[in-house]
């Protein structure tokens, strides 16, 4: 039997088409293959909540803070310690802040890291007095991710989140102009009891969130995934912003 015999061209067509499809595989699976046009830059965070400890990105409408984003986080013993001791010695302050150190805020979201943050009483760009600096912050989940388009205009929500005697609604940020709003609600002691906890976040369709949202007021909350609705009372507002959303 004549062995086969395979001519130059071939082979160097064999070894193109090699190459093309190795070139592929890298653009499909290399993280790096999709870069996030985002620069590094201090992401302000509103934090709120003593059972857990949350994040609220302070988002606008341009590049790179065009993303409403909610965590949950460990702030560390130390850090934690002058936190419950700043609220319990400043009762009526509701707004406390996060300076992180620069980073691109996606690429924090999608692989969660360690970072550098000064902790403040009050807002950190408004006269802000640090409590806690060079903490070490950890992410324990994201609960909220989403890019902010200003001219998008879907459906007005809320984003209930917390357990048991603590719980925090925050308005979800829709088209130019918005708000930015989180607001506690009144303890019940009924909910995440019983073997029965509440989910990490929950999403609310309710055409309440289409203005701030008022203390006293009544919520009638319908889970956007199915479910019976509950009721909620709002306690007070910790933190209302008009101006970074216009």
């Amino acid at each position: 039997m004549n062995p086969l015999r395979v001519g130059p061209r071939a082979i160097l067509t064999a070894l193109l088409l090699i190459c093309c499809l190795a070139t592929q595989a890298q653009h499909l699976y290399s993280p790096a293959a999709s870069p996030t046009p985002d620069r590094p830059s201090t992401h302000g965070m509103l934090i709120f909540g003593t059972q857990q400890v949350f994040a609220s990105h302070l988002p606008m409408f341009h590049s790179p803070h065009n993303y409403q984003v909610v965590l949950e986080l460990e702030l560390g013993d130390s850090a934690q310690t002058s936190y419950r001791a700043s609220r319990q010695l400043f009762p009526q302050e509701t707004v406390y802040t996060l300076e992180p150190e620069p980073f691109v805020l996606p690429e924090l979201v999608q692989q969660p890291r360690p970072f550098r943050a000064t902790l403040y009483r009050g807002h950190f760009e408004r006269g802000g007095t640090p409590i806690a600096r060079q903490l070490t912050v950890r992410i324990k989940q994201v609960l909220y991710f989403e890019q902010l388009n200003p001219k998008a205009h879907p459906r007005p929500a809320l984003l209930l989140l917390g357990q048991g005697f603590e719980q925090f609604v925050v308005h979800r940020v829709a088209g130019r102009p918005d708000f930015d709003q989180v607001v506690q609600l009144r303890e019940q002691s009924r909910v995440g009891i019983l073997g029965r906890p509440e989910p990490p976040l929950q999403v609310f369709f309710i055409k309440a969130a289409k203005l701030p949202l008022q203390a006293g007021q009544e919520l009638r909350l319908r889970p956007a995934a199915g479910g019976k609705p509950s009721s909620r009372r709002v306690s007070h507002s910790l933190y209302l912003e008009h101006d970074d959303l216009r």
